[in-house]
């Protein structure tokens, strides 16, 4: 009976053994996606609404890869079976009028960070952040 109750008893605290380390890769996982994407997001604010374009000397190959004219590709070493794309837009409803020369310029820019990684289902996922950059004529 003893040995029953302290199998049972096992059983139980193996499983949650088990998930706490799940919990903590999935943890680990996501902190090494945020870091990588705030890092994404800086380089892009420091470049400003007029620098946040897509072109070879802001994303520089190999460690970037151009897919289209507002899409990067990128991978992320730190996470299993991971990559980054990075995907700039303009907002075509913000608009603003040059006090200078009185015409519509752009004046928003949407730049979203998805991340995504592998591994075994219960801790593969992705993280995406965005953020915006005005045009201040």
């Amino acid at each position: 009976m003893v040995a029953l109750l302290l199998g049972v008893g096992l059983t139980g605290v193996g499983g949650m053994f088990t998930a706490g380390l799940i919990s903590n890769r999935k943890a680990a996982h996501i902190t090494a996606a945020a870091n990588r994407a705030s890092k994404e997001i800086e380089r892009l604010r420091n470049a400003g609404f007029t620098g946040a374009v897509v072109d070879y000397e802001r994303f520089p190959y190999p460690d970037y890869y151009i897919v289209d004219s507002d899409t990067v590709y990128f991978d992320v070493d730190e996470l299993p079976q991971a990559s980054g794309h990075i995907y700039l837009d303009l907002d075509p409803e913000a608009k603003v009028i040059d006090p200078n020369t009185g015409l519509q310029v752009d004046n928003l820019k949407q730049a979203r960070i998805v991340i995504t990684w592998g591994g075994a289902k219960s801790v593969r996922g992705s993280y995406t952040v965005t953020t915006l950059l005005a045009n201040r004529p």
